[in-house]
């Protein structure tokens, strides 16, 4: 059966609401088209998205379809920005009201996996049903469709699997999803697009996806080229700073121009005004923006005159400098999360020879014109070190002049062609050709909980307690890790834990399962803990069935007073992809099944 990516379709196509006009993207926006269940009353303004359930089956909110994208009318209620509540580790923007969106999802029944998983609904009906118009009911009851989802590289793995199952619940099958981290799909694209490069085997390129919510940033180095194959050369990182904060900072500006009273009556008794200044600031001044000294008139129909705030015939008059200052706190913060990624590799005696800006923000010609300003004016100055530099025989300051030399060497910013939707056809290569990722950095120590023997030298008296099946003192809560973070790990590596569990022979009898429960917790501080602490990321509960391995494979043991016991040991396998973790059972070489992950969304 012949495969095919829809999202190498998805690229330009007319979306429902847009008037006919093609489009390389549909806001992410939705508004459920029916009445309310009735209102939840037991809500508080402390109370927010991620802590709050429904209070009723799914089946009771009676569901009718959501208009979406341009289909949502100015001034309507609506939810924006529901991808953030998808991982409860990401702090929220400041303009993202989780109270409200509380509120709404609750008063119609929904959580937060359900909405996201309405929202893709739509776009899964009318990407198949624009697939069907262009080739047809024939061809595509004979094609298998995949579908390519990128994930941010600073989300959770839990948010990851939400994800997931929010595409799930929208009727994609699971079996047909593909996941890839933003960044990676971006770099994929983009170094296929900007060729022919001054890039070589052994370049180091940091990559920016600056999108509208998030900033993505991982560091890239080239293992070679024919084919394309590149290995992760830091641990990616990221923050809340894309361009969606420009329009918090464009709303805060024109608040304190016309005052806030008048912002208030503006929006309640003429919301399209205000959308309408709004989709100007987005759609021109946001990308056109440069460092001509161009001033700016942003469309408000029907606000009255008022020469001090500048506001004349229903256009508020913006100028060069102003504009600027609404942008550069934003980009100060992605010139920070860049230049971490640079110093990174320099520590560690690489080279940077690109930067790669992608994703919407990431096309903005000013934000360019910054990063390229800041890196080149007058190079970085190298890390002090005593040690040899490879390929070098200098020592002492004769390193340094050779480091230094290396670190002010330019550092091009690139920004490919279509920057807008990097990502998007970043995912349709990956789907075509398979990852070009050969090498990965874990973003976390992965460890789980365990017990150990008691030793009195290392462990306190107040945390022993005794294991009856094997007569010992043990000591709980202690951690073993799988992974450390920052490990590089080939594509499809597996990382093996071992295990063993103990049980007196009667607790084993029986043909039921025998299942086997432990947590994945994940950290990011820079040692592993030796002992569990709160801290911890909870990743996801894992379950095995033991059940699986042949009873033969038991060891009969004794304890101290002679009395038998039966004990298992087995591994659990983990793999670490570019967006998902996958787990096996594995005993004496064999792998077995029975393993699945559970995660807390």
């Amino acid at each position: 059966m012949p495969t095919l990516d829809i999202t190498l379709l998805l690229i330009e196509i007319s979306w429902p609401g847009g008037n006919g006009i093609t489009s390389e993207k549909v806001p992410s926006e939705f508004t459920y088209d029916m009445r309310p269940v009735p209102e939840i009353r037991n809500l508080h303004r402390s109370d927010s998205l991620i802590t709050l359930t429904s209070p009723f089956s799914k089946s009771q909110a009676g569901l009718k379809p959501v208009r979406w994208g341009y289909q949502v009318k100015p001034g309507e209620q609506r939810v924006k920005c529901i991808k953030l509540f998808l991982d409860r580790n990401q702090e929220l923007p400041k303009f993202v009201k989780d109270f409200d969106v509380a509120l709404y999802l609750r008063n119609h029944g929904r959580e937060v996996v359900d909405a996201v998983g309405d929202f893709l609904v739509k776009v899964h009906q009318h990407t198949l049903d624009t697939l069907r118009k262009r080739y047809g009911e024939a061809f595509m009851n004979s094609t298998r469709v995949r579908f390519v989802l990128t994930v941010p590289a600073i989300w959770s793995d839990a948010a990851r699997d939400a994800t997931r199952e929010a595409a799930s619940h929208a009727g994609i099958k699971k079996d047909d999803i593909i996941m890839i981290s933003e960044p990676e799909a971006a770099a994929v694209y983009t170094i296929k697009a900007i060729q022919p490069n001054h890039l070589h085997i052994g370049d180091n390129i940091v990559v920016c996806d600056a999108g509208g919510g998030t900033v993505d940033l991982i560091s890239y180095k080239i293992a070679q080229l024919a084919p394309l194959g590149i290995e992760e050369a830091q641990v990616g990182t990221g923050g809340l700073c894309g361009s969606a904060f420009l329009n918090y900072g464009f709303e805060e500006h024109v608040k304190f121009r016309i005052g806030e009273v008048e912002f208030s009556r503006l929006q309640s008794t003429n919301p399209a005004a205000w959308e309408t200044a709004l989709k100007h600031f987005e759609e021109y001044v946001k990308r056109n923006l440069s460092d001509e000294l161009e001033d700016f008139n942003i469309p408000m129909p029907g606000v009255p005159d008022n020469d001090d705030a500048g506001v004349s015939m229903g256009y508020l008059a913006l100028s060069h400098e102003e504009v600027s200052d609404i942008f550069k706190p934003i980009v100060k913060q992605i010139l920070n999360l860049i230049e971490e990624q640079v110093n990174a590799i320099h520590s560690s005696g690489g080279q940077v020879s690109a930067i790669l800006l992608v994703g919407g923000f990431g096309q903005s010609g000013y934000l360019h014109a910054r990063v390229k300003s800041h890196f080149n004016r007058f190079g970085l100055p190298p890390p002090y070190s005593e040690t040899l530099i490879p390929g070098n025989t200098a020592t002492g300051n004769n390193a340094l002049a050779v480091r230094a030399a290396r670190s002010n060497r330019v550092i091009e910013v690139m920004q490919p062609p279509n920057a807008w939707t990097a990502v998007t056809r970043g995912a349709v290569i990956r789907g075509l050709e398979g990852s070009i990722a050969l090498a990965r950095m874990t973003r976390y120590h992965y460890g789980v909980t365990c017990s150990e023997i008691f030793d009195a030298t290392k462990h306190s008296v107040e945390r022993q307690y005794w294991d009856n099946t094997r007569e010992i003192y043990r000591v709980a809560d202690c951690m073993r890790w799988f992974v450390a973070k920052g490990t590089r790990l080939s594509v499809e590596q597996t990382i093996s834990l071992p295990f063993n569990s103990s049980y007196k022979k009667a607790q084993i009898s029986g043909r039921g399962p025998l299942i086997h429960n432990f947590t994945l917790w994940a950290t990011g501080c820079a040692l592993a803990p030796e002992a569990f602490h709160g801290s911890f990321l909870k990743v996801c509960t894992i379950s095995t069935n033991l059940r699986e391995i042949p009873r033969q494979s038991y060891q009969k043991c004794l304890t101290p007073s002679g009395k038998p016991y039966l004990q298992i040991n087995f591994h659990i396998e983990m793999t670490a992809n570019s967006a998902s973790l996958g787990f096996c059972l594995k005993a004496g070489g064999k792998i077995y099944g029975g393993t699945t992950a559970t995660y807390d969304h």
